[in-house]
């Protein structure tokens, strides 16, 4: 990880490690990996609004593309919300910049993580469809009026709150005035 954001404290703390668990085939490819990376996911900055899984997303892309099977790739990123990472920058190249790093990180210390080799070990992809809470007209105006009661106007983001709270109000009607659906998968 990078600083920790709070600055020099007794407090504050960098976890330098980086475990690494990877469950591999018996062909010797890899089914999965698992690591953990301590740092505060946000390499594109504050003032960026683009949908990303940042430096963690680069990195699991490049752990996925690099080792043989094609892994599915967690990593998490455990108590970090005091560390930032080394750069913060609106630009994705240079987020991509730190991910690919990471990922290269990883990747080279895969050969030497802990193998969970138990050929019992299985998965499975089940789809449930699972019954949705239908709420009434009536409802839906309550839990707005009371959510838009609870916005505390000075703040700077109060106005999209509340917009976000009205299409919300304003897509559940029309939902339901279309039937609804009873269940979701």
């Amino acid at each position: 990880g990078g600083p920790h954001r709070r600055g020099a404290s007794p407090h504050a703390h960098v976890d330098r490690t980086l475990p690494v668990l990877a469950f591999r085939k018996s062909d010797r490819s890899y089914a999965a990996v698992l690591t953990n990376y301590a740092v505060h996911n946000i390499g594109l900055g504050a003032s960026s609004r683009m949908v990303s899984a940042d430096i963690a997303g680069v990195a699991a892309e490049h752990v996925r593309s690099s080792l043989p099977g094609g892994p599915v790739t967690l990593i998490t990123n455990g108590g970090c919300g005091n560390l930032n990472p080394r750069s913060m920058s609106a630009d994705p190249a240079k987020m991509g910049e730190q991910g690919e790093e990471l990922g290269e990180i990883i990747v080279r210390a895969v050969p030497d993580a802990a193998l969970a080799c138990d050929e019992r070990l299985d998965s499975r992809l089940e789809v449930l469809r699972l019954p949705l809470a239908q709420m009434t007209g009536v409802e839906v105006e309550a839990e707005y009026e009371k959510a838009c009661q609870a916005v505390d106007r000075s703040q700077p983001h109060a106005a999209r709150v509340l917009e976000a709270y009205q299409d919300w109000r304003n897509e559940t009607l029309a939902m339901i005035d279309r039937g609804g659906e009873a269940d979701v998968e």
